[in-house]
């Protein structure tokens, strides 16, 4: 049986009452948090049946809808202590449901500034299920700590170093060992196997001007230990260097990566190495219109490719003019997509299997409201086309429809609403390959 995603429908219904505690705006206090989260989730997709009684096989597509939904309670408990010479954050969550169990811990302690200092990190997730669900129930143990310290040399250039270790401990472990078998042999494909990270980050900051000009750069190694299994440990290697500008006529930031990932497996399936680069720019025209310039490319070679992991490189430039008018930006957006895989001629000569490229573009219109004392509205809208190959067998063109809202509504100084909204729909040839998908979600927060 096949399935095909036909919609899922999510709505939250966030209800959070502070009922002790300081404003969260003051530098130092305790504060606590209570409430209640009732969520929805409804999934509907097409199934194909094939019946193998008959001679000439029969497929039959049916409509399928699954639900799931859950009320959860809440608490929050946060304390922030800050002095000239160091500060001092702890929060905690605990949810309850009839389902699971989660609460978190997270902290830092920071000895002197951002800019020269020290700065512990340390992170501590527990989730427990009640009922033997699915694989996303499952529970698990989440560690995470890391130490930063960071050292001006100059007035102008600082270096630091960041250690990090990383533990993940699941409820359940698999009950049996998963295979994935192809023509370059029988590799593990595992899934809740306990593992931690651990690594070390070298950092460095050059200020190029007082505020405005920064090149910052970071060299990082991250080794994974799994106990259950030395064929999904890895060494992780990267560099990454960025540069910023801003000004009074706009603003500009580049940001570029090199990664290289060794796996511990003797055929090297799953090693790559992966560059990827980054540029956003805004400008200033007058004082009425801005325009604003986003690109993406990412570019990913394997040392063993096969018909899972491929060679591939994505592009994505972004464009947009914003007219401001009061407290209003209005402007149009264009977006254009590229993606191409290069699948090796070992491959690329069994029937079926083509390199999966496509070209996708979008055109829509963005509306931004912001006035501090009372409203924040962010919503656009856009229509859009994805051009697949015509010989693919799995995937097909599409035709776009997609909004998104996110709002926050101040009704009285204690009480405001916070509404989110996304939907996207996908048209396609066939109706069976058509998608649905909505995600909304709704809260009230009042404060005392």
């Amino acid at each position: 049986m096949t399935k095909y995603p036909g919609g899922i429908f999510i709505i939250w219904l966030i209800l959070i009452s502070r009922i002790w505690g300081n404003d969260l705006r003051d530098p130092s206090g305790l504060s606590f948090s209570s409430g209640l989260e009732y969520q929805l989730i409804s999934q509907e997709y097409y199934s194909s049946i094939i019946d193998t009684t008959h001679i000439d096989l029969l497929e039959n597509w049916t409509l399928t809808q699954e639900k799931f939904d859950e009320v959860i309670f809440k608490t929050n408990l946060r304390y922030r202590r800050k002095s000239p010479s160091n500060r001092f954050n702890l929060i905690t969550d605990i949810e309850l449901s009839r389902k699971r169990w989660i609460s978190r811990a997270e902290s830092f302690y920071q000895m002197g500034n951002m800019n020269k200092g020290l700065r512990l990190y340390a992170k501590f997730e527990n989730k427990s299920s009640f009922e033997d669900d699915s694989y996303y129930d499952r529970g698990y143990r989440f560690i995470q700590t890391n130490l930063r310290g960071i050292c001006p040399i100059t007035s102008h250039i600082s270096i630091g170093i960041r250690p990090k270790f990383e533990y993940v401990s699941f409820e359940k472990l698999n009950s049996g060992t998963e295979f994935l078998v192809d023509q370059s042999g029988i590799v593990n494909a595992f899934q809740n196997k306990d593992y931690s990270i651990s690594g070390a980050e070298l950092l460095g900051e050059i200020k190029l001007s007082e505020f405005s000009r920064v090149i910052d750069w970071s060299v990082t190694f991250n080794h994974r230990d799994v106990p259950d299994s030395s064929l999904a440990a890895y060494n992780q290697y990267s560099f990454r260097i960025g540069f910023s500008n801003f000004g009074y006529r706009g603003s500009f930031i580049l940001e570029s990566n090199l990664e290289l990932k060794d796996y511990a497996q003797f055929n090297n399936r799953e090693d790559f190495t992966a560059f990827e680069l980054s540029a956003l720019a805004n400008r200033n025209l007058g004082e009425k219109y801005e325009i604003g310039l986003i690109l993406q490319f990412s570019n990913y070679s394997y040392k063993s490719p096969d018909i899972v992991y491929r060679n591939h490189y994505r592009i994505r430039p972004e464009v947009r003019l914003i007219r401001k008018i009061g407290n209003w930006s209005i402007g149009p957006e264009l977006v254009f997509e590229r993606y191409v895989e290069g699948l090796t001629e070992e491959y690329n000569s069994i029937p079926g299997l083509d390199n999966e490229d496509y070209s996708h573009w979008e055109a829509g219109i963005l509306a931004n409201f912001m006035n501090l004392n009372s409203v924040f509205l962010n919503s656009g809208i856009s229509l859009g086309r994805r051009y697949y190959p015509e010989d693919l067998l799995v995937l097909s063109s599409y035709s776009l429809i997609s909004g998104s809202m996110i709002a926050d509504i101040s009704i009285t100084k204690n009480i405001s609403i916070n509404l989110n909204a996304d939907i996207n729909f996908e048209r396609h040839k066939i109706k069976e390959d058509n998608m649905t998908l909505y995600l909304l979600s709704a809260s009230v927060k009042s404060r005392f």
